[in-house]
């Protein structure tokens, strides 16, 4: 099985990283990148396909149309993976005869930590095996069969790193600026991270939460705050507002 990846952006070369670690062979082509970890990078992409027996693209939205012309002779019915977010199948379905999986991730299958939810179309039981077998590789992977619900994938998860990072960074800001000397911060706010994660795989976010904020202490005075700022909603709005960012760029593109 070879694999082609179009596009050493940030997500390119984070699923670089992960392929990687996995010790897979692929081939990489970019317009500007010329190598990354050792690995000689492209100017061509028709030859990266031509190659590929599955090729990835990660690329913006706004070089499908020239890049899908660009390869379409060498895809035939190769699989072509797309990671843009927004753009349907309907889409790559008019511009190539082949196998298609429209797909979402996050920046985490630099760690193999990431979620990938993805698509198929001309896709038959083998092929998905395939698809399956390269996503599990680089995290959780999971098939669906509606596809309006990628778009809610690009906002929670895609996007959704950016916005708990965030959170994260003011914690550590704040742990910081009440005595946590050098790494001492970020290092008690990112283990707080990986208790809170394991604790939520097993109970009911409101039981955790009831369980830490005993009546009269310190917990319940800070979810004071987070209540009367009305935080749910402003996440909401976070989430929304990607959301429908992402259902515009697919509009553009039909």
């Amino acid at each position: 099985m070879k694999i082609g990846i179009i596009g050493a952006g940030n997500l390119g070369k984070a699923i670089i990283d992960g392929l990687i670690s996995k010790n897979m062979l692929f081939s990489v082509s970019d317009r500007f990148e010329k190598s990354y970890r050792g690995i000689s990078i492209l100017d061509n992409n028709k030859e990266v396909a031509e190659k590929s027996d599955i090729i990835i693209l990660t690329v913006k939205p706004s070089d499908l149309d020239s890049l899908l012309s660009e390869i379409k002779e060498a895809t035939g019915k190769k699989t072509v993976i797309s990671f843009a977010a927004g753009v349907k199948l309907s889409y790559y379905e008019k511009r190539t005869d082949a196998k298609l999986v429209r797909a979402m991730t996050n920046l985490a299958v630099r760690e193999c930590s990431g979620f990938i939810m993805y698509k198929c179309s001309r896709c038959n039981a083998s092929d998905k095996e395939k698809i399956q077998e390269i996503f599990s590789m680089l995290g959780v992977a999971t098939e669906t069969k509606e596809e309006a619900l990628l778009d809610a994938s690009t906002a929670m998860s895609g996007s959704g790193i950016a916005y708990l990072v965030k959170i994260f960074q003011c914690f550590i800001d704040n742990a910081a600026k009440s005595g946590f000397l050098g790494d001492a911060a970020k290092d008690m706010v990112l283990q707080t991270v990986i208790g809170a994660t394991a604790l939520l795989k097993k109970d009911r976010a409101q039981d955790i939460i009831s369980k830490v904020a005993s009546k009269g202490g310190t917990t319940e005075k800070g979810l004071l705050v987070m209540k009367n700022s009305n935080i749910e909603g402003l996440l909401e709005k976070v989430i929304e507002m990607t959301l429908l960012k992402c259902r515009n760029i697919g509009d553009q593109y039909e």
